[in-house]
């Protein structure tokens, strides 16, 4: 439920790509901080590119979409620490 609360930032409320990626990735550190999971900017950014690029067009994730989401990020995690 608090990734829906990620995907309910609307591209449509910024005048650009960055202001949007930005807004995405502040959604997603807020719920994953509310949920005890604290990452690196660099990740966190990483995964609001993609979940803009993979998800901005739904409204709510299904399980299969979130653990896609969670497999990118643990290639975003690998990326980081390598």
């Amino acid at each position: 439920d608090d990734m829906n609360e990620v995907l309910s930032v609307e591209r449509s409320d910024y005048a650009t790509e960055d202001e949007y990626i930005g807004a995405v990735s502040e959604a997603l550190d807020g719920t994953l901080r509310e949920n005890g999971i604290t990452l690196d900017g660099e990740i966190i950014n990483s995964i609001a590119e993609y979940i803009g690029d993979e998800y901005s067009d739904i409204d709510e994730m299904t399980d299969e979409q979130f653990n896609d989401m969670l497999l990118y990020y643990y290639d975003a995690y690998l990326e980081y620490i390598n």
